[in-house]
């Protein structure tokens, strides 16, 4: 199975900034399968309780509940979630020079700590099958 790269960082924040409502841009980690996890941008109302979506010529209106269940998304996950308001969007854009993802670790392997997140935390919790198969490998390895 191929999976492509959306335009999700892009298409949602430009959404933001021509919006006048009261919406944040979140980017958050979801579980596209089972322990195969993706970086994802999307607009979050938090009055209505819904989600935008505008990503890949799309445009979905989705309840937050329902979807973050569907997602997976880990709002107390480590470096898994992130919500910035159209003033805190404007200064990661200039700051980072690119809709992002910004803060996201797993999606930003040049991040410090990377490998110690990715091991002993995101494998740990979120990829439990990799994690024990990279346990196994690191004993075999060693001796």
């Amino acid at each position: 199975m191929e999976l492509k790269r959306g335009n999700c960082y892009e298409a949602n924040l430009k959404e933001l900034l021509a919006n006048n409502d009261d919406l944040v841009l979140v980017h958050a980690m979801r579980e596209i399968t089972r322990e195969y996890w993706g970086g994802h941008a999307f607009l979050l109302d938090k009055k209505a309780n819904v989600i935008h979506d505008y990503s890949n010529e799309k445009y979905l209106v989705i309840n937050k509940d329902t979807i973050y269940k569907e997602w997976n998304i880990q709002i107390q996950g480590q470096g898994m979630y992130f919500e910035y308001s159209k003033e805190e969007t404007l200064e990661k854009l200039f700051k980072e020079e690119t809709y992002g993802p910004w803060d996201l670790t797993y999606e930003n392997p040049n991040s410090e700590n990377y490998v110690e997140y990715v091991r002993d935390y995101f494998m740990k919790h979120f990829q439990p099958t990799f994690y024990e198969m990279d346990k196994k490998l690191r004993i075999k390895g060693a001796k």
